[in-house]
């Protein structure tokens, strides 16, 4: 589905839970339960909802996909777990392309996954575009390590642009 798709899907005033299991059908894959059961049911603007931990589900780069489009319905959500989860670049990429539209995200675990250097520079895109991105862990994936030093520092320029605000 194309963003356009979605926001005429977003209108439609979906809950998660119904986004969730929309867009697994169209992308052809079985609803994971442990997420389906974690995402509300009801048509609420904003969830209360400030961290979703999605660790060791499993997702893939296709499973994050309906994921991310159901979690981007939350717009005060601040903390994100993908930890070990199969992801590769393309689900990371559609990770942070959702994730440039919650400047309240302040934590993000991508750790024990199958991200490299492309997943790696979507990554740094979205440190450089979140100042309120503080937390990210990234260890035990596939990237270089030119690749880690440069998240590695401007993760520390968003820590310390913290402390200073």
């Amino acid at each position: 589905v194309c963003s356009s798709d979605l926001l005429t899907l977003m209108s439609e005033d979906l809950d998660q839970r119904t986004l969730y299991l929309q867009r697994c059908k169209e992308l052809g894959i079985t609803p994971n339960s442990k997420v389906k059961g974690m995402l509300p049911d009801t048509a609420i603007p904003e969830p209360d909802c400030a961290t979703y931990d999605l660790h060791r589900n499993f997702l893939g780069d296709r499973g994050v996909l309906a994921v991310a489009d159901a979690v981007a319905l939350n717009k005060k959500f601040t903390t994100l777990n993908l930890r070990d989860n199969g992801l590769r670049n393309n689900g990371t990429i559609a990770v942070v392309n959702m994730l440039k539209a919650h400047p309240r995200l302040t934590s993000l675990d991508v750790s024990h996954n199958q991200i490299s250097t492309n997943g790696g520079m979507a990554l740094l895109d979205l440190l450089k575009s979140n100042a309120n991105l503080t937390d990210l862990q990234f260890s035990n994936n596939r990237m270089d390590v030119n690749v880690r030093l440069k998240l590695k520092s401007a993760l520390e320029e968003n820590v310390r642009a913290a402390k200073e605000a």
